[in-house]
């Protein structure tokens, strides 16, 4: 039953061009065929996809509940103590019923709906920017898929006819074929640049405007994220697409990070689904373990990120710990939430991210690059800086301090992280350390590529779970992987038990993906 939803939707979306997200109406027969509406209508729904920007629902099951929680960035006002909202909690490895298994995966999988309309209109023409565009998407969007449940179906869904059972690739078919589209689609954009071969996507683009040349360097870096995420295992392979990737011109300035704009040109204002969860969900409240890197630190980016909160006078970023037992209207109270604004743009990938992925590269593969680990280091605390419009770069960069102890201000949930790692670079064998600490605090809000870098790494460290996990988990920090969508399990038995054949362990929250450590 993999794709019974996305062929409904197909069959519709494709005479429904009038309802994707234009204001105050849609437009007409004629506006179809002109301007390149045809070719670029589909893209913002592409785009809304990567982190889900289209549906609260979707945004709160891929990200809040799952990736920013696993990623330790921010977390949510669930099931640790009664009167909680769900009984539910990734963060003590535990699930509120099997739409929590399900909707990350359905959520993601409805990016075909549109991909599959793009494929028509631009007959899969290699010339056709828009074509070049949609399979970079897909790579963007369909790789978080992998990340959170690994083996998926990918190389197998034939959009010319789609089968409702479609086969699982293995997690690291999944990654190598992704590399190897993203590869081709770059090759592609990049002829079409050369050659004059551009389709005007200004009135659709909620992501760069119509500017291939930023999407060329946009692909060329999250081919980048890519090879670094599967250096560890395949490392012959990543180097080379590491190398490509760099040779053919990433994201090095703010200017060129790739955000999915709330307004842009004619397009419908969307609401920022991070605000959405913070202040009319008032689900989605600071992480203690960034918190407790950000205190340590003096980080001047604490007020840029999230509300301070008042206790007996003094102002303080208080966060929650994974698997707090404080009650709802404590957490509602007295932690504090995102600083985030209704029509804040939402960070995809970001030049601070890229800086920082050459910086492991440089350190992981001596030569890599003429410039050193330490350079692009550096560069990727100053882009994070420059990125929150925020002060103090130079000081922070000589910071010896290591990260504050919890303060637990309303019970006594105190807690220490098990390093002292600082600020300041220096060859003391923590290098790697650093790079990732560093990184995990310039890709707030990205819960999601935290959690890929602790499974990978095992950086940066974490706050233990505060509760008693389950037996099976003891031990475990963060979730390894998210079990089967039980949907599947049901609908497409035969595909999802060759699915679980692939993996290294049972299909539970323990088990390790291909590329982690």
């Amino acid at each position: 039953m993999l794709f019974c939803v996305i062929i409904s939707l197909a069959s519709a979306c494709t005479g429904n061009f009038s309802e994707i997200n234009w204001p105050n109406g849609g437009l007409t027969e004629e506006e179809l065929n002109r301007d390149n509406n045809l070719n670029g209508s589909m893209v913002p729904a592409m785009q809304m996809m990567v982190v889900p920007q289209d549906d609260n629902g979707s945004f709160q099951h891929c990200e809040s509940l799952l990736g920013d929680v696993c990623g330790r960035m921010l977390m949510s006002n669930a099931g640790g103590s009664s009167g909680q909202k769900w009984t539910g909690d990734f963060s003590c490895f535990r699930y509120d019923g099997p739409q929590w298994l399900n909707n990350p995966f359905s959520s993601t999988l409805r990016f075909y709906t549109s991909y599959i309309s793009v494929l028509k209109f631009t007959k899969q023409d290699p010339t056709n920017s828009v074509y070049a565009i949609a399979r970079i998407l897909r790579v963007a969007t369909m790789h978080r898929l992998a990340d959170m449940y690994g083996p998926i179906p990918y190389s197998k869904i034939d959009p010319s006819d789609l089968d409702l059972y479609i086969p699982y690739d293995d997690d690291d078919e999944v990654y190598l074929t992704m590399l190897n589209e993203l590869s081709g689609a770059i090759d592609d954009l990049k002829d079409c640049i050369d050659n004059d071969r551009m389709i005007t996507i200004d009135n659709f683009d909620r992501i760069y405007g119509g500017d291939y040349t930023k999407w060329l360097k946009y692909a060329n870096s999250l081919m980048l994220r890519l090879a670094v995420r599967i250096s560890h295992v395949a490392p012959e392979q990543a180097r080379e697409f590491a190398e490509k990737a760099v040779r053919g011109g990433v994201i090095e300035s703010n200017a060129e990070s790739a955000f999915l704009h709330m307004v842009i040109g004619r397009m419908a204002q969307l609401t920022s689904k991070l605000y959405v969860m913070a202040y009319n969900y008032i689900d989605t409240f600071a992480a203690a373990d960034l918190l407790c890197y950000m205190n340590g630190y003096n980080d001047p980016r604490r007020a840029a990120y999230f509300n301070p909160v008042d206790f007996d006078g003094e102002s303080v970023y208080f966060g929650l710990r994974a698997g707090s037992g404080m009650i709802r209207t404590n957490i509602e109270s007295k932690v504090s939430r995102p600083n985030v604004n209704t029509d804040d743009d939402y960070p995809l990938l970001t030049a601070s991210e890229v800086a920082f992925l050459r910086a492991e590269c440089a350190y992981m593969w001596p030569g890599f690059e003429e410039r050193s680990a330490e350079d692009f280091y550096k560069e990727g605390i100053r882009l994070s800086f420059e990125q929150w419009n925020v002060q103090g770069v130079d000081s922070y960069l000589e910071c010896t301090d290591g990260p504050a102890a919890y303060k637990d201000y309303v019970g006594s949930e105190n807690g220490t992280l098990d390093t002292d790692v600082d600020v300041e670079w220096k060859a003391d064998g923590k290098e790697l350390q650093r790079i990732i600490t560093q990184k995990y605090i310039a890709m707030y809000p990205l819960g999601h590529e935290t959690w890929c870098d602790y499974r990978r790494t095992g950086f940066p460290e974490f706050l233990p779970v505060f509760s008693k996990l389950p037996s099976e988990y003891s031990g475990q920090v963060v979730l390894s992987r998210v079990i089967f969508s039980k949907d599947e399990e049901k609908n497409n038995a035969v595909n999802y038990n060759a699915a679980k054949t692939m993996l290294s362990g049972p299909d539970d929250f323990a088990t390790k993906l291909w590329w982690a450590k």
